[in-house]
């Protein structure tokens, strides 16, 4: 018995020791990666604010080099499955942040896309309408009301009518987004609220939105709109999971211009988040000139997504 205890006692004191060493290594790792970013982070903010001058890089073999040093990206998908796991977490998400557990709720799904947030939401028990530029819905989402609009321009539903409207993935290509939240901000109810969150943002490391075919980081930095069309039509454009002839629109605004933008909105903001990307910094480095003298501060470089929970 006496043995046995002993034996007991060294395994754990080996499993805790094993466990201690796994958390010391772990917290060596992270303190160097945090002290690495924070040295990237104070030489790109000294670069961003010298006094070099603008340029682009735009030079084939520059392209193809950056182009074999990165791996495809994974697609973003839009067979069945995917479209209905998206549709669901989407909406896990919404009821996190908005507390929406009861059923019953009026909502609109604004850029709603293949639909799926809203079936979901549908099935849930809610009041679903969706609302989108064109109309290509998921079979499954082909019974819940859709209304087409620019809105841009205008939303034409009533006044006061829903208790929440949501976007995602949407307002990064708005042309203009504050004459599109002036547009979402009647048409809620008293206390209603907009969820938007949405990404990758214009100059954060995939902001062309061009990853499915380009697969360097910051390319609409580092080369010349023209040099990027010439580009693209080489190695083919790819989004909304198909062959395309253009890119999705991009309004290109920098996070200030939007929370300034929420803050200008005379909703409250109850909920404010960003996604940061500091992996590619390296590339700031490699091609300095491509990101001075453009008014870019350290946050536009590594922001990549945003979310906002916003109260009438």
């Amino acid at each position: 018995m006496t043995i046995a205890k002993s034996v007991i006692t060294m395994s754990i004191l080996i499993r805790e020791t094993r466990h201690w060493l796994r958390h010391s290594i772990d917290a060596v790792a992270n303190g160097r990666d945090q002290w690495r970013s924070a040295r990237q982070q104070r030489r790109v903010e000294r670069l961003l604010a010298s006094n070099l001058s603008h340029r682009t890089y735009d030079d084939d073999a520059t392209f193809d080099r950056l182009q074999a040093r990165f791996p495809t990206r994974p697609a973003y998908a839009y067979d069945a499955y995917s479209c209905w796991q998206r549709g669901i977490e989407r909406a896990g998400r919404l009821i996190k942040h908005l507390g929406i557990g009861e059923p019953g709720l009026h909502v609109l799904e604004v850029g709603c896309g293949d639909g799926m947030l809203g079936a979901v939401l549908h099935g849930y028990g809610h009041q679903v309408t969706l609302c989108d530029l064109e109309d290509w819905r998921d079979p499954r989402a082909a019974a819940i009301a859709f209304h087409p609009a620019d809105v841009d321009k205008a939303i034409d539903l009533p006044k006061a009518s829903f208790d929440v409207i949501c976007s995602y993935n949407s307002f990064e290509h708005f042309n203009d987004p504050a004459a599109t939240l002036g547009h979402f901000v009647p048409l809620l109810r008293p206390q209603g609220r907009i969820y938007l969150e949405f990404g990758p943002l214009y100059t954060s490391p995939w902001g062309l939105h061009a990853f499915a075919t380009i697969r360097l980081p910051y390319p609409q930095l580092i080369f010349s709109p023209a040099f990027i069309e010439q580009k693209l039509r080489e190695v083919g454009i790819h989004t909304l999971g198909r062959a395309s002839e253009s890119l999705q629109p991009l309004n290109q605004w920098r996070l200030r211009e939007f929370t300034g933008l929420w803050k200008g909105s005379g909703c409250t903001v109850e909920h404010h988040e960003t996604g940061k990307n500091v992996r590619f910094l390296d590339l700031v480095l490699e091609f300095p000139q491509a990101f001075c003298a453009i008014d870019l501060r350290y946050e536009d470089l590594v922001t990549e997504h945003i979310a906002v929970t916003l109260r009438r």
